[in-house]
């Protein structure tokens, strides 16, 4: 009886320190969050400014292009990161729409000054299916410091294979037993 009970001792203590180390996540914060959300306020007041003047593009697209930089100051976040991404879709078509506001008129230079920006993010520009002439063209998803604190589905997939491992370790260790 003492044999069993020193064995599944053991066996509770392994199955113990493995959920430890399974359950025990490290998730990637922004180590300048405090400039990521200063750009982002700043940007989203810039870009503001330019819905108020009813399809003005180039404005939208500087400014838009200025909130997309801000997503740069966070490559050590994975969340802000895909948020930045999928950001990059919108800012291509308002851009699209300024370039051709601009071929088919005088060019018109933003009212806000661009915000200092680092460097551009490099991703393939979408074609969009919207026309430059539709009456509400805000983009649907623009940086806010509520995005940064939702997990991506990445974190939440990481964390579900982590509560899958520790319970099949202890499905296992009841039949080790």
């Amino acid at each position: 009886m003492k044999t069993s009970n020193n064995r599944f001792s053991i066996i509770l203590i392994i199955y113990l320190a493995a959920i430890f180390a399974l359950v025990h996540t490290s998730e990637a914060t922004c180590v300048n969050q405090a400039v990521y959300d200063q750009c982002s306020s700043l940007g989203n007041s810039q870009l503001n400014a330019c819905y108020a003047k009813p399809n003005d593009f180039p404005c939208q697209c500087t400014a838009m292009k200025a909130l997309r930089n801000c997503y740069l100051q966070c490559p050590d976040d994975l969340d802000i990161t895909n948020q930045g991404t999928a950001y990059q879709t919108a800012v291509d078509q308002v851009c699209s729409y300024a370039s051709q506001q601009q071929t088919t008129s005088s060019p018109s230079a933003p009212t806000q000054p661009a915000m200092p920006a680092g460097p551009t993010n490099p991703t393939t520009p979408t074609t969009s299916t919207n026309s430059p002439q539709s009456p509400s063209n805000q983009p649907s998803s623009t940086p806010s410091s509520t995005q940064s604190g939702t997990k991506s589905s990445a974190n939440s997939n990481n964390n579900e294979r982590q509560i899958f491992f520790a319970v099949i370790l202890s499905i296992a260790a009841l039949i080790v037993v």
